[in-house]
């Protein structure tokens, strides 16, 4: 069985793990005018073929989107929308299963105790929450590069996209 995590989002990855390394992709957007990123429909339909031609028996774990109300009304649409193209590319193609990131994180031991977030702003536990993702992934896999291409830090994107396939292959999904 192959693995693969999917991290929606227009920052997002797609990422196989095949033993004791990784394959990443971002997921396919493209600039509408100066800055403003649209998710490339035909490139997620046509990757996702791709990938199910290529891998053997995979199965793909993609992480449940939800409205998020300090994300706003195009925030939450974006996000809803790229989450339903993925699936809608993932339908009859590969299996999937969708998980809740409080599911996926807690098993994961990706979680911060309570005690240690008492009076830390939103904007830090989200930085320190990303920050262990990237730490887990790395120690899984040691020899991968989790900073893409023209970068200088490690991507938490791809980081969740890969620790997703390593809690499916735990879970046995």
């Amino acid at each position: 069985m192959t693995y693969v995590g999917i991290d929606p989002g227009k920052t997002g990855y797609i990422v196989v793990v095949a033993g004791s390394s990784i394959q990443a992709y971002k997921i396919p957007v493209f600039t509408v005018g100066k800055t403003r990123k649209a998710f490339d429909r035909l490139a997620i339909k046509q990757l996702i073929q791709k990938l199910a031609q290529e891998l053997m028996d995979p199965h793909v774990v993609i992480e449940h989107q939800q409205v998020m109300p300090k994300n706003g009304k195009n925030g939450n649409f974006s996000t809803g929308y790229g989450y339903g193209l993925l699936t809608m590319a993932l339908e009859g193609v590969m299996p999937y299963t969708e998980v809740r990131p409080t599911v996926w994180k807690r098993k994961m031991a990706l979680t911060i105790p309570a005690k240690d977030v008492v009076g830390m702003s939103d904007s830090v536990k989200t930085k320190r929450k990303k920050d262990l993702s990237v730490r887990e992934a790395q120690r899984l896999f040691p020899n991968e590069s989790f900073i893409p291409a023209g970068c200088r830090v490690a991507n938490s994107d791809m980081a969740e996209a890969t620790l997703l396939a390593v809690y499916a292959k735990r879970q046995a999904l």
